[in-house]
């Protein structure tokens, strides 16, 4: 990739937070050339879900995910967790673990791996998991991948960088939270070691 490509990668990325942050720290982001986020790591780029205009597909969707890689299929699908999905206070928690996975781990990305795939495990035995776990096309990614430096995922997942488009983001968090929430919240307690009783 060129590096007018990769100046273009930014400036996409610049403009997606210019409304909450005037300026982009040094080394927030890499610019991927890949087809699709490593594992394990937070990429933030532009979708254009193949299905949108189909609600009962679709109910909503959002434009910018920002997206916790899982699982690659076929070289084409990727599979990962829109963390805009989750409600910003349960967000929180799981970027704070990861962060500390990724400092414990160092360098190794596999030794990285090892230690966050039991909380994937555990995240996807919570409700949450359905609402926030997404298929995504490569033939439909319409920009290149914002890989996030692990230093600023805390400070990433705090920005209001969600797109959602035919519904609110409140109205995406509520059903989140829906019938299930209080099962949830206490899987999540116990992934975190939250020894806190909730009201």
């Amino acid at each position: 990739m060129s590096v007018l490509d990769d100046n273009k990668a930014v400036e996409w990325f610049k403009g997606a937070v210019k409304k909450i942050a005037s300026k982009i720290p040094d080394g927030m982001v890499d610019v991927s050339t890949k087809k699709y986020p490593p594992i394990g790591e937070i990429a933030l780029f532009k979708y254009d879900p193949k299905w949108k205009d189909d609600d009962n597909v679709l109910p909503y969707y959002d434009v910018n995910p920002l997206v916790l890689m899982v699982k690659i299929e076929n070289g084409e699908n990727f599979f990962g967790i829109n963390l805009h999905y989750i409600p910003p206070p349960i967000r929180k928690k799981l970027i704070k673990e990861m962060v500390k996975m990724k400092k414990d781990a160092g360098d190794d990305e596999k030794a990285y791996i090892k230690k966050v795939m039991p909380l994937l495990v555990a995240y996807g035995d919570s409700s949450l998991f359905g609402h926030t776990y997404k298929h995504y096309l490569t033939s439909h990614v319409r920009s290149k991948f914002a890989i996030i430096k692990p230093s600023f995922w805390t400070t990433v997942g705090r920005l209001p960088l969600q797109d959602f488009k035919k519904a609110s983001q409140q109205q995406v968090w509520n059903d989140a939270q829906g019938t299930k929430v209080k099962k949830a919240r206490k899987k999540w307690d116990k992934v975190f070691g939250v020894k806190n009783k909730r009201k």
